[in-house]
């Protein structure tokens, strides 16, 4: 994380933030062409092709926001890195919206996702770093379980199985934000952080495989 001056300085765990998600770009992408595998109804492939692409860019822009030191690269790409858990939650909701719920369910809360999706990438473009940070918190877990309001018909479509993947990748998720929000705390947080993110998409993915 920055603290002042016009270069990061190190900091323990820092190299670990950086390879955490770094190494995790070749899954992604190699996730995301089986998705498309599996797909063979051009709605999944509209589904899994969006899921793809933004879980292979939250690993990117985690890299980036990690790998780079100087201080205007590293402010541009923490702004990159934080717009894209917007696109990531929004693009996680898709396969369920489009291939599980589907119908008035599924295009209204599709809509409404990417609708807060836009907010927040507005409002954390607009805002300087260090601004609106327990705000943006709050849109993250407000729109990672705002699931619960399809909560009835997503039990009917949804299998038992995917139905678990589903419910404890948002777990996961959500107590990863508990080490979030100690990084300047704690110098591992952000490391721990990255590793919750890391179990939450890996429980969604097998729950959006089992759609397909």
């Amino acid at each position: 994380m920055l603290r002042g001056g016009h270069r990061l300085k190190a900091q323990p765990g820092r190299r670990f933030n950086l390879l955490s998600h770094l190494i995790m770009v070749a899954p992604a992408m190699a996730g995301s062409i089986w998705l498309l595998m599996l797909s063979d109804r051009p709605i999944e492939y509209v589904a899994t092709s969006i899921y793809g692409l933004m879980l292979i860019q939250l690993f990117v822009a985690s890299s980036l926001h990690h790998g780079l030191s100087h201080r205007t690269e590293h402010n541009r790409w923490q702004k990159l890195d934080h717009i894209s858990i917007y696109l990531m939650i929004a693009g996680s909701y898709t396969p369920f919206c489009l291939l599980a719920l589907q119908g008035a369910w599924g295009w209204s809360l599709l809509g409404i996702i990417w609708g807060l999706a836009a907010v927040g990438l507005l409002l954390d473009a607009l805002h300087r770093e260090g601004d609106e940070r327990h705000k943006q918190l709050l849109l993250y877990l407000a729109m990672g379980w705002l699931i619960l309001i399809a909560i009835r018909p997503l039990n009917h479509a949804l299998s038992h199985g995917e139905m678990i993947w589903l419910v404890t990748g948002g777990l996961l998720y959500s107590a990863g934000v508990f080490f979030f929000v100690q990084d300047e705390r704690w110098p591992w947080a952000h490391g721990a952080w990255h590793m919750f993110v890391i179990a939450g998409a890996a429980s969604h993915y097998i729950a959006i495989s089992m759609l397909l």
